[in-house]
Parts: C-alpha cells; sequence; structure tokens
C-alpha cells in the first residue's frame, strides 16, 4: 500500500509539472493556434471546397504583431523543390482582439493540374492567396496521408511554425508528424516522394 501511495504521488507530480509546464509555455508565447471547431456546415464547405483541406484559429495575445505570414513548402525525395505559397497579410489593431482563421485547400481540378488557396480570416475581412502549378511530368501517386496540429500551439513571432503535412507516397509506412522544429525532424517529415509542408509565423 506504501509503494502505491508513493507511486500515486510521483505520477501527480509529473503530470502537475508537464500542465505547469504547457501552461508557462503558453503564458510567454506572443499567440497560440489550434485546430479550427468547425460547424458541420463549414466542414461541409471545406469538403466541397477542395479534395484537401486545413483550418486553423489563432489567438494573438501580444499587440506586436503586425503581420501574419503562411507558406507551403514543396519537397520530393526529401528535397526542397519550390515555395507554393508565400503570402503576407496586415493586421490591425482590431483584428488582434478577435481570433483569426487561416485556411489552406488543395484543389486538383485535373490530372494534370493541381491548385493550392491560402486565406487568412479577420475580422474586416480576407485575404486570399492562389497558386496553380502544372504536375504532367509529375509521378503518379496513389496513396495520400495528411494530418496536423490539434491541440493549442504556441506562435512567438519571427518563429516559423509547421502545422500541418500532406504526403503523396506508395511507401508502405508513412508516418505524419505533428511536431517539426528542426533541420533534422524536417529531413524525416520530408523523406517520401511527394510532401508539402504548411507553416505560419507572426512578424
Amino acid at each position: 500500500m506504501r509503494y502505491f501511495t508513493i507511486g500515486m504521488v510521483l505520477l501527480l507530480s509529473l503530470l502537475s509539472a508537464c500542465t505547469q509546464d504547457k501552461a508557462s509555455i503558453e503564458s510567454e508565447s506572443d499567440a497560440t493556434i489550434k485546430e479550427a471547431d468547425l460547424t458541420a456546415f463549414e466542414k461541409h464547405m471545406m469538403e466541397i471546397a477542395g479534395t484537401y483541406s486545413f483550418s486553423y484559429d489563432i489567438e494573438i495575445k501580444s499587440d506586436k504583431v503586425k503581420e501574419l505570414h503562411t507558406t507551403i513548402d514543396y519537397y520530393e525525395n526529401g528535397d526542397f523543390k519550390r515555395k507554393i505559397v508565400d503570402s503576407y497579410t496586415t493586421l490591425t489593431e482590431e483584428d488582434l482582439k478577435e481570433k483569426i482563421r487561416t485556411v489552406f485547400v488543395r484543389q486538383q481540378p485535373t490530372n494534370d493540374q493541381e491548385q493550392w488557396i491560402s486565406s487568412v480570416m479577420t475580422k474586416d475581412g480576407y485575404s486570399t492567396a492562389e497558386s496553380k502549378f502544372d504536375i504532367t511530368n509529375r509521378k503518379k501517386i496513389e496513396s495520400t496521408t495528411w494530418g496536423g496540429i490539434s491541440d493549442k500551439t504556441p506562435l512567438k513571432i519571427g518563429e516559423k511554425r509547421i502545422v500541418a503535412s500532406l504526403i503523396n507516397s506508395d511507401k508502405n509506412a508513412v508516418s505524419i508528424r505533428t511536431n517539426i522544429e528542426t533541420k533534422e525532424e524536417i529531413k524525416e517529415a520530408t523523406n517520401y516522394e511527394q510532401v508539402y509542408l504548411i507553416s505560419v509565423e507572426l512578424q
């Protein structure tokens, strides 16, 4: 009984420390980002909009934030090929008082073309960036895996945060990373035939 009690105390201490660490990190951040809590109607609209889509809500905590930078980087077999989306949205003081939603949508109107749309929605309106690419000579891959962050994740001004990835691969085992920060982690996350990394950055 004594050992059980000691074990429970240690477990509760560890859980408490983890909770405090998470709370401390969030309190020191300039904003937090998490997967958007969409209504059934919004989910349906996202499904209509594109084959694959990602949506996130950003809560700004610092009045020093001036812009939101959104990017989509494309890799093949671990090598960076091009920046598909590279968009800047200016944020007003009024924008900072409300949640900001950012949406990324991939469309493929034909087998030879793809289009990515990045949109930032604020209280004052929205900004949208679109990029179309010819994929005629790209290797055809049947399997696609995608995913990203879901829980609240801290953001700091000047730090690029990868929030989602989409992988086209014929490999038997594909692993989606939800926390990608270092060069080694990026290399591991992009070690597939075709990979898109979706990022946000406060400026």
